[in-house]
């Protein structure tokens, strides 16, 4: 659901409607990923009352980061509506993806033989885009090593 909202907090972006909508997709957006973390407390305590140590450890280290890009996304929407710029904007997006791909590694430590293994995948794929949106609103990419242009044919960078 959280996803969901984020798409199309992004969707009202590129088709222009009110500003007022985008920062409401953010404000559920945020709700979801609260709502989560909530529930991944809840079921670390369970997993360590249970005597899973190890289970519960990794649920509980997920609650830190997920609410991280929580914050992160709430503090998008007052940016939005207070009018701040458009770099501050991208640096909230960095955060957020960094606070998924932490969530994203310990789902994937949780069970990497289930379907945690996809979940973990399909989280680690939305990180990208919002580190993706991040970088684009900075202005800022790191070097990906990879040759430009037609440097490639000369086999240089």
């Amino acid at each position: 659901n959280g996803g969901d909202c984020l798409a199309q907090a992004g969707a009202s972006c590129r088709f222009n409607t009110g500003i007022e909508l985008v920062c409401d997709d953010l404000r559920e957006t945020a709700t979801c990923l609260d709502s989560c973390q909530n529930k991944l407390k809840a079921a670390a305590k369970q997993a360590f009352n249970e005597d899973m140590s190890v289970l519960g450890g990794c649920v509980e280290r997920s609650v830190a980061p997920l609410k991280q890009s929580s914050e992160a996304i709430e503090a998008i929407g007052e940016c939005l509506m207070m009018g701040k710029t458009i770099p501050e904007i991208g640096n909230l997006l960095l955060d957020a993806a960094n606070g998924l791909q932490e969530v994203s590694s310990q789902f994937k430590d949780m069970a990497p033989e289930s379907k945690s293994l996809l979940c973990s995948q399909q989280m680690n794929n939305a990180a990208e885009k919002v580190r993706d949106a991040g970088y684009e609103l900075t202005g800022t990419r790191p070097d990906d090593g990879k040759p430009k242009g037609m440097a490639w044919l000369k086999g240089g960078k």
